[in-house]
Order: C-alpha cells, then sequence, then structure tokens
C-alpha cells in the first residue's frame, strides 16, 4: 500500500483513501516536517519541537512522538539512521511534488491549495518559524505553477477554464503577470468591461503598494487587447485608430 501525503491545502495523510489519524498534533507536524525535509538530526527536531524542554526531556518526548508516528504510518517508514531519522524514499506518494511537473500531470487546479493550510503549533516556535519560510518558498512555486496553468489554458484556446484560477491569484497578491493573463483571459471570453477593470485595478494596486506603474508589456498588451475589442477604453467610450491606442494605454497608466 502507498501511503498518500497531501500538504498543499490541510495536512492530510491516507492509505488506500482512508484518512490517518495522529495522537497528538506535534505526532502530526513532526511527520510533516519528515516529509518535507526528508530526514533531519535528532537533535534538530528536539530544537524544533521541543525547545522549552531540557536535554533528557526533550529527548524522551522525541523518542515518543516517533514511536506514536510509527504505529500510525506504514512499516519502515520512518527509519532511524544514526542520530538522524530519516523518511523512506519509497512507498509514499507526495502531493508537493506535483508543483514541479503542473499543469502537465496534476489532476485538477483545485489541489494547489497553500502549504499546510490552517495548521499551526503555537507553542513550538522554531516550528512556526519553518513553517512561515516553508510556506512563503512553497507560495511562490504555487503560485508559478498557476500562472503556468492559466497561460497552457489560453495556448490550448479554453481561457474559460483559466479564469477562477487567474482571478484567485490576482485577487490574494500584486501580480502583474497574473493580470496580464487575466486581461487576455477576459479579452477572449467576450468580457470586455472587466478586462478593463482589471487593468485600471492594476496599475492602481501597483502605484498604491508598491509605488510602480505597469510594465511596457503591460501597457502594450491593454493597447491591443483594446485595439482587438474595437479600440474603446471604457467609459468615454471612445473608439481608437491603431496608432493612438499606445498613448491611450500609457495616458491611463499616467493618471
Amino acid at each position: 500500500m502507498t501511503l498518500n501525503v497531501q500538504l498543499l491545502g490541510p495536512p492530510r495523510f491516507s492509505l488506500d483513501g482512508v484518512d490517518l489519524v495522529f495522537p497528538f498534533r506535534k505526532v502530526e507536524g513532526l511527520a510533516c516536517y519528515l516529509f518535507v525535509e526528508r530526514q533531519a538530526s535528532r537533535e534538530t527536531l528536539m530544537d524544533l519541537l521541543w525547545s522549552d524542554k531540557e536535554g533528557e526531556a526533550a529527548s524522551r518526548n522525541l523518542r515518543n512522538a516517533l514511536y506514536e508516528l510509527r504505529k500510525v504510518l506504514p512499516q519502515g517508514l520512518i527509519r532511524n539512521r544514526g542520530q538522524r531519522v530519516v523518511a523512506g524514499d519509497e512507498g509514499f506518494c507526495l502531493d508537493l511534488s506535483a508543483l514541479d511537473v503542473f499543469p502537465s500531470s496534476s489532476p485538477t487546479v483545485s489541489s494547489l491549495r497553500p502549504f499546510m493550510e490552517g495548521f499551526s503549533l503555537p507553542a513550538c516556535p522554531p516550528f512556526e518559524e519553518w513553517l512561515r519560510q516553508s510556506r512563503s518558498l512553497f507560495e511562490l512555486r504555487r503560485r508559478r505553477a498557476m500562472r503556468d496553468y492559466g497561460r497552457l489554458c489560453l495556448d490550448r484556446g479554453t481561457p474559460d477554464r483559466a479564469l477562477s484560477c487567474l482571478e484567485s491569484l490576482f485577487a490574494s497578491d500584486v501580480d502583474e503577470e497574473a493580470g496580464c493573463l487575466l486581461m487576455e483571459a477576459y479579452s477572449r471570453t467576450g468580457r470586455r468591461c472587466e478586462m478593463i477593470r482589471t487593468y485600471r485595478l492594476l496599475t492602481e494596486r501597483l502605484a498604491s503598494e508598491l509605488d510602480l506603474g505597469p510594465s511596457e508589456e503591460t501597457i502594450a498588451l491593454y493597447g491591443y487587447l483594446l485595439l482587438r475589442e474595437g479600440g474603446c477604453d471604457g467609459g468615454g467610450g471612445i473608439c481608437l485608430r491603431r496608432g493612438e491606442v499606445f498613448s491611450v494605454a500609457r495616458s491611463s497608466w499616467s493618471r
């Protein structure tokens, strides 16, 4: 049997579709850490989860946690190697690997949830710091994978399938690339007003949050989309000739 380890979204460990239950939150945190890092020294694990304990007490707690962990997981997955604890190289499937090959092999874009969503161990500051750094790293990879998915949908002529993914990306952060992909998706699905609104919102957020204007590429794309839609920029309803589109896009940035 293969253990399925899902760390995108709330952590979930399952065998043949049956969820595994950990006796303590720290044991679950220990499992998550080991499957991400693959191995760690016993000292590192003690500092991670029992930094408030003295040496012998921390060592005893780690032994107990590993005992409980091995009772839950398939035999042989968690092994000792000298003073190191190692997660096996086979016998499990970790969803984080999908970030490196998405969208070609990931089943759905909805599977790309934030890393260890909702999980925390407030009484363990070192674990919380590891969690913060890991979330930041995996969030960058997750957003890149979602942009790749949006781009693939546009390339395949299915822009409607990219909308929810790109809308989520654009709403959660100032992401100029996601904004451009979203404008393109709106344009291709006949949603001209949403395309124009996205450009204007992007310019406002870049200015207010980063003190920047849109890139030349973004301005040019907006101009191209306006031209493709008939050269009309929103409220004024002014239709543009080809040579005027770029200047209108730039003036929208300047305002």
